[in-house]
């Protein structure tokens, strides 16, 4: 057994006890889902991308953004007990308006299937945040005739939405409140919903649009078996800044300690994959990883000065374990080699994945665990070797 192999497991002991702990088997099962869904998600997050060009292609819709999540496996792994990990990976897709929503909302509910759509949440929060989520699975076959009868579709789809701010309510409150006091129908596409009332029907350019968004979609996936259930958030520009920066950002009803991450955020203790997810988002068409500090301050907004001041006082900051991660998941190579380029990773010396994850769980438990020297060890051995 090698020294480093030793160096590890003595390390894993001392950190989380035994290497069968819990901790360290959720991590584990965490790393197997997003070894076997990434691929499937990555074909899906492109294939959209590929559908938003073609709508906008056709002057249906302008200045869409989308952004794509993979969740963190710490963050992954707290919430197991918690609630259905079927938001492990997620779309985000942004509209200047409401019937542009609706339009991307209409293309996304005909693609998945109704049977395993396990999720549907109409927000309409007392702090701002008025959005449609919906957590689903993309059909096995993708026929061509989703909009057939789509305006009869579209005048009777409906859904419910919560009358009351959803925390602000007990546990006991809600089971004591009848639903039709919990909850209020409403129309799933008001805007399209009129539009057709007045017109007769739905603009045909809308319709063209989304049947050649459909194929496009079909094209990208039809050789991928396994993509994996995404939820997808609808909002429009102003909800998603509220989102961010307003009464709606999630420090504001999730608090945190931000003096805690402050100084993670300063001692470089904060690692993209482990404490905050991989973000991709749509630029001039292509999607990309998102920078690391753009991520962090979307999820806290006061390290917005830290940051600043950070890359500052320290021009050569220091480098990303994103290589690590894009090792053990081959899919995420190319975006992060991109993006290298702008922000430095560590290179990785050694190709063993199982290796390589159990170091990430080191660093994401100690971050003060240092990253073996592959290179000076094996000098050092062969200096051993020959004496």
């Amino acid at each position: 057994m090698s020294n480093f192999t030793n160096n590890i497991k003595v390390k894993e002991k001392e950190i989380y006890g035994k290497p069968e702990s819990k901790f360290n088997c959720e991590m584990d099962i965490y790393r197997q889902l997003i070894d076997e869904a990434l691929p499937g998600f990555i074909k899906f997050m492109e294939a959209v991308n590929e559908a938003i060009t073609v709508l906008e292609e056709n002057l249906v819709m302008s200045n869409v953004k989308f952004k794509a999540r993979i969740k963190d496996a710490i963050g992954t792994v707290k919430n197991s007990d918690q609630k259905a990990l079927d938001d492990i990976f997620g779309f985000e897709l942004i509209t200047p308006n409401e019937t542009d929503k609706e339009i991307l909302m209409l293309l996304i509910h005909k693609i998945y299937d109704e049977k395993f759509c396990r999720r549907e949440n109409n927000h309409n929060k007392s702090n701002g945040y008025h959005a449609h989520h919906r957590v689903g699975v993309l059909k096995k076959q993708l026929t061509g005739y989703e909009f057939e009868n789509i305006e009869s579709y579209i005048l009777s789809a409906k859904t419910k939405r919560l009358k009351h701010e959803y925390r602000d309510l007990s546990r006991v409150t809600k089971l004591q409140m009848p639903p039709d006091e919990l909850y209020e129908g409403i129309y799933l596409y008001p805007n399209l919903r009129e539009q057709i009332i007045k017109e007769g029907c739905l603009d045909k350019t809308i319709v063209d649009a989304l049947k050649e968004a459909v194929t496009a979609i079909k094209e990208q996936v039809e050789d991928t078996t396994d993509i994996p259930a995404v939820e997808v958030q609808f909002k429009t520009a102003s909800v998603a800044e509220e989102a961010v920066f307003g009464k709606a950002r999630h420090n504001k009803y999730k608090p945190v300690d931000s003096q805690e991450i402050i100084s993670s955020y300063n001692n470089r203790r904060l690692m993209r994959g482990m404490h905050f997810p991989f973000k991709f988002y749509r630029d001039n068409g292509e999607m990309r990883l998102q920078p690391t500090s753009i991520t962090l301050v979307e999820m806290y907004p006061f390290l917005r000065e830290p940051i600043i001041n950070f890359n500052k006082n320290h021009p050569n900051a220091l480098a990303s374990y994103d290589m690590y991660f894009a090792t053990i998941f081959p899919e995420l190579k190319k975006y992060v080699k991109e993006l290298s380029k702008k922000e430095p990773c560590l290179k990785v010396r050694n190709t063993n994945k199982d290796a390589i994850w159990r170091i990430l769980k080191l660093k994401a438990l100690n971050p003060d665990f240092s990253i073996p020297d592959y290179v000076a060890q094996k000098k050092q051995m062969k200096g051993e070797q020959a004496k």
